[in-house]
């Protein structure tokens, strides 16, 4: 059907970073504040990977986690 056509385009051009969704959704956290401030460094620096999906470099307070 034209809609699973569409829905696979749109998945194949999201795998080859040709297209971008984004969404303007809003998150309220509530816990343990350590790792409230974690979870803010890990989106502040991509979750450890860049627009295309590679691996980047995690802050020096992140380094206990491992790939």
């Amino acid at each position: 059907t034209l809609a699973e056509f569409i829905k696979r385009g749109i998945a194949l051009y999201l795998a080859m970073g040709k297209i971008d969704i984004v969404s303007g959704d809003t998150v309220r956290f509530q816990g343990d504040l350590r790792v409230l401030e974690d979870i803010r460094y890990l989106a502040e620096n991509g979750y450890g990977e860049d627009k295309f999906g590679n691996n980047t470099v995690l802050p020096k307070n992140l380094s206990y986690l491992k790939r």
